[in-house]
């Protein structure tokens, strides 16, 4: 068998692998779930850089607005993907934020902003390949900052909640 006939049936066996096992997902499809116009964090203060900077960097993993590159959709680097972004749903997902109880929300924001502080997301593994999405010092700082005094304005309205209810009960 000549080189290029090895080479050519080579090429022919990959490709039909990799169509076939595009067949299989064994998680969930990820990118079929995207959903472009839904706006994160909803129900609650988030000043444009921050946005901007969760949008850009947390919103591939932690919503249901993921920009997959070419390879998230091979597989079975897409696979690895799906996972990813299914875990990270399932740790945090922006776009369902008003589902979260006022409970979650002090929790989520609470390791928002240590892991922003530590550096700990995202990471190393996906700012590997995406060194974009790593937050720079200032990008730390500053959802640290605001995680930490939307926690409090969020507590404070809970405890002025409970005052309230405190006073009706009493007929005050």
């Amino acid at each position: 068998m000549s080189g290029r006939r090895i080479i050519g049936l080579f090429l022919t066996i990959n490709v039909t692998l990799i169509v076939i096992l595009s067949l299989f997902r064994p998680f969930h499809d990820a990118h079929g779930a995207t959903i472009s116009g839904t706006s994160l964090l909803t129900d609650t203060q988030v000043p444009e850089n921050i946005r901007q900077t969760l949008n850009a960097k947390c919103a591939d993993c932690h919503s249901s607005q993921s920009r997959l590159p070419f390879y998230g959709r091979i597989p079975p680097v897409s696979w690895l993907v799906q996972h990813d972004i299914t875990e990270g749903r399932q740790h945090l997902d922006f776009a369902s934020w008003q589902t979260y109880t006022q409970e979650q929300k002090l929790d989520l924001l609470n390791r928002i902003a240590a892991e922003a502080k530590t550096g700990e997301m995202p990471p190393k593994s996906y700012t590997f390949v995406h060194r974009g999405a790593k937050l720079t010092a200032d990008d730390q700082q500053a959802v640290y900052a605001w995680a930490k005094a939307e926690r409090r304005r969020i507590k404070k309205a809970e405890d002025v909640n409970k005052a309230d209810d405190t006073n009706k009960a009493e007929g005050k």
